[in-house]
């Protein structure tokens, strides 16, 4: 399975997540029971669902968020920027690769965010000790086990009725 195969199996996945009105009622995802203080009701539900992707290799950060108002990035990369008048505009200076047009109905419903400039204090110059850290939250020199979804998934208590509280697809 390449890339492009694999983010069409996962858009189509995802549809119920992120077009619930299309299933009626929606889908009953539960919350971790301690998010807002409450720990005697353990049956929480949440109203908002997290996907996380997660695209290993030669995605280019700056080509599927991009940054249309800095004159830098189209003057640096010269053969590599993605015109501005071909980004899809989300608000002024911010744009998506023009492939990624189906989110924009996403981003208007205010049911899309976008974090950029995300690091951790004391950055690890390898690359790989770097995607531990990034898996794990640990510190730089802290070595977990779990990685920190895991971990947070293990707090829920999770409803006979749901088959599962997260699903990863890919090879490892």
């Amino acid at each position: 399975m390449d890339r492009r195969q694999f983010l069409r199996a996962a858009g189509l996945s995802t549809l119920p997540i992120v077009a619930p009105s299309l299933l009626g009622n929606g889908l009953q995802v539960w919350a971790d029971p301690h998010r807002d203080g409450n720990t005697s009701n353990p049956s929480h539900r949440w109203d908002r669902v997290l996907v996380l992707v997660e695209l290993s290799g030669g995605n280019d950060g700056l080509n599927t968020v991009v940054p249309t108002g800095n004159d830098d990035y189209d003057r640096l990369r010269p053969k590599l920027a993605i015109k501005k008048s071909d980004a899809i505009e989300l608000q002024d200076g911010l744009g998506l690769h023009p492939a990624l047009a189906p989110l924009r109905s996403t981003w208007n419903s205010g049911d899309l965010a976008i974090a950029q400039g995300v690091g951790y204090s004391q950055p690890n110059r390898s690359h790989f000790r770097s995607i531990e850290i990034w898996e794990t939250g640990s510190n730089s020199d802290e070595f977990r086990q779990q990685g920190w979804l895991s971990h947070l998934l293990s707090r829920a208590a999770l409803p006979k009725e749901h088959a599962a509280d997260g699903v990863v697809i890919g090879n490892s």
